[in-house]
């Protein structure tokens, strides 16, 4: 058990996703990673390749992969409300594992309203009620931060970002470059003074380049 107990954190495998897990870990806190694998047997495979990578990376207790088959569906970019559908089920893990609280990746870009302090209260709330502890946290450390802001701070705790996921259409080692997931990414290592280790079928310069014709 670490030293203020244990959490379970979910884990896409991007660079959000793990940075929440090693900002976990450096405040003393036992980590049960939870990853919801929701396109079983199609292009998520590279993600969960991700996963496991950064999974083994770091010196969590445990990881568990939940697998929701919603390969009919086109869910490549995330629907409204299904990033609640992710963060509930991780609540409900918490009480498998016995965890003092659920651990979420989210960071001040977030295109949802998961991603709102107000939404986050709210759930917190719930969790509370949910779980019957007033003592259960809810933690979003990231939720203040932008992406040049998360990538210093994943850099300085000493996380290998080239582990990690983000590309939207990416192709075995080549990322498009031009997704939002992607212009996100490049604009926040840019931000950050950081080099991105992950290669791009089209550099910045060509990419916007392209955006402006």
């Amino acid at each position: 058990m670490g030293d203020k107990g244990s959490v379970v954190a979910l884990l896409s495998g991007g660079l959000n996703s793990a940075t929440n897990v090693a900002v976990m870990l450096e405040d003393g806190y036992e980590v049960h990673a939870l990853t919801i694998d929701y396109l079983v047997g199609r292009s998520k495979d590279l993600e969960m390749d991700a996963v496991e990578r950064v999974a083994l990376s770091l010196p969590i207790k445990s990881h568990h992969v939940i697998r929701l088959d919603l390969s009919e569906y086109d869910v490549n970019y995330t629907p409204l409300g299904f990033i609640n559908l992710i963060m509930s089920m991780g609540l409900c893990y918490t009480g498998l594992v016995g965890a003092d609280g659920l651990a979420i990746g989210l960071d001040v870009h977030s295109l949802y309203p998961e991603g709102k302090p107000a939404y986050m209260y709210q759930f917190s709330r719930l969790a509370k009620l949910v779980t019957g502890r007033d003592s259960f946290e809810v933690h979003a450390p990231l939720l203040a931060f932008n992406k040049a802001e998360v990538i210093r701070c994943g850099t300085k705790l000493g996380l290998d970002y080239s582990l990690t996921q983000t590309c939207f259409d990416r192709l075995e080692d080549l990322n498009c470059g031009i997704c939002t997931a992607c212009i996100l990414r490049l604009n926040g290592f840019e931000g950050a003074g950081v080099i991105d280790p992950l290669t791009y079928v089209l550099t910045p310069n060509s990419r916007w380049d392209r955006c402006s014709t």
